[in-house]
C-alpha cells in the first residue's frame, strides 16, 4: 500500500495526533514573539532586602529628593538572637544583565546611640555607597517597563498538561507581554525584596 493511500485513510487519526504538536509549536513561538518586539529596557532598577536581626531592623525608602535613605531602629528588648542585622541594596543593570549588591552594615556607635535613646530607637544612616544615583519611584520606568519584586511564571501548555500552579521566579521587568527576570548574586533567595525606584541619573 502506497504512502499516500495510507494516510488518506487515516487521516483524521494522523490529523489528531499532528494538531497537539502543532498547537505546543505555535504557542512556543507565540511565547517568543514579545522578546522580538518589545525593546530591551534602558533604565537600572534598584531594589533593597529590609533584613533584621535580634538587635534591630534596617528600613529604606527614597526621599523626595530621589535619593535613598536608611534607618535604623533598635529592638526595645533584644532577644537572645543578638545578631545585627545587614541591609542589601540590589541595582540591575539591564545592559549587562548584571546585578550589583551593595551591602549595607550597622556600626558599633549607631547601634549604641540607638540604644541610648528609648524614646526614639530609630536612627538615620549613611549610605555614602549609594549617594551617586537619583532615582525615580514611579512605578514604571520612563521606557514602560515596570518592576515585580516576585513575579509568579506561568507553566507553558506541556507543564500545564502534566502539572498544576505557576512558580515563583523572583523578581522581573515586564513590558508588553515581555518578560525579563532577574537573576540575584550568588542566585540568593531574599523574602523581604522591596523595590525603590529607577535610576534616572547617576553621578
Amino acid at each position: 500500500m502506497k504512502l499516500s493511500e495510507i494516510i488518506k485513510e487515516n487521516r483524521v487519526l494522523i490529523a489528531g495526533l499532528l494538531m497537539p504538536l502543532a498547537l505546543i509549536i505555535l504557542f512556543t513561538y507565540a511565547k517568543t514573539i514579545p522578546d522580538m518586539t518589545v525593546p530591551d529596557p534602558t533604565y537600572k532598577a534598584v531594589y533593597a532586602a529590609q533584613t533584621w536581626g535580634g538587635l534591630g531592623q534596617i528600613t529604606f525608602k527614597v526621599d523626595d529628593n530621589g535619593k535613598i535613605a536608611a534607618s535604623f531602629t533598635a529592638t526595645s528588648t533584644p532577644s537572645g538572637y543578638d545578631k545585627l542585622p545587614t541591609g542589601h541594596i540590589f541595582i540591575y543593570d539591564p545592559k549587562t544583565m548584571m546585578t550589583d549588591r551593595k551591602d549595607i552594615e550597622i556600626s558599633t556607635d549607631l547601634l549604641k546611640d540607638a540604644q541610648d535613646t528609648p524614646q526614639t530607637r530609630t536612627k538615620d544612616m549613611d549610605l555614602d555607597v549609594i549617594k551617586n544615583l537619583t532615582l525615580s519611584k514611579s512605578d514604571t520606568a520612563p521606557d514602560g517597563y515596570r518592576f515585580e519584586t516576585y513575579h509568579y511564571r506561568n507553566r507553558n501548555l506541556i507543564s500545564d498538561i502534566f502539572m498544576s500552579g505557576s512558580r515563583n521566579n523572583g523578581p522581573a521587568l515586564l513590558k508588553d507581554n515581555r518578560v525579563i527576570r532577574i537573576d540575584l548574586p550568588n542566585n540568593t533567595y531574599y523574602y523581604d525584596l522591596i523595590f525603590l525606584g529607577w535610576v534616572t541619573k547617576e553621578e
